[in-house]
């Protein structure tokens, strides 16, 4: 998994967006706008779930830090929600967030936010197959049984 973070990290701008974009239709996500792009290391996405009989509109921001990330970018994820008039948000990250973060999260009185480290996000990839393929191995296992139990080669006829 070390290497799909790091071909995630590096990957062109570009490619990374249609990853998320890919990611994001295959869990579910509709109408999928990509607002703002952040250089090389994030994207801004609009999209909405349907939950239950309700569509819930939702920003998402896709962060390619390796490190950790912090309160300030759930500030302007939160901030992002605001300014799309949607009604939750989700942080991507490629990295870990700090305490500060994971913590501000569960303030009471805030816009939800859902916290998406590099471990799930790659768990995520995997499940729905995007960037990996899987791969079948055959195993050979050698029957003892054959090899110990005695044998009579020779067959007698009788006329």
């Amino acid at each position: 998994m070390q290497k799909l973070s790091s071909l995630l990290a590096f990957m062109h701008q570009r490619d990374f967006e249609f990853l998320v974009l890919e990611l994001l239709e295959s869990i579910g996500y509709e109408d999928i706008k990509i607002t703002k792009e952040s250089g090389t290391k994030g994207v801004e996405v609009t999209a909405a779930i349907q939950l239950g009989i309700s569509m819930i509109p939702e920003v998402i921001h896709v962060k390619r830090y390796q490190t950790t990330t912090g309160r300030p970018a759930m500030d302007q994820l939160r901030e992002a929600v605001a300014r799309h008039n949607c009604q939750r948000g989700t942080l991507i990250t490629l990295g870990r967030f700090t305490r500060e973060c994971k913590e501000a999260v569960l303030a009471a009185d805030a816009v939800p936010v859902q916290l998406i480290d590099a471990k799930h996000l790659l768990q995520m990839l995997t499940e729905n197959k995007i960037g990996v393929t899987k791969q079948s191995v055959s195993l050979f296992h050698i029957d003892e049984d054959y090899f110990s139990s005695s044998k009579d080669t020779s067959t007698t006829s009788e006329n």
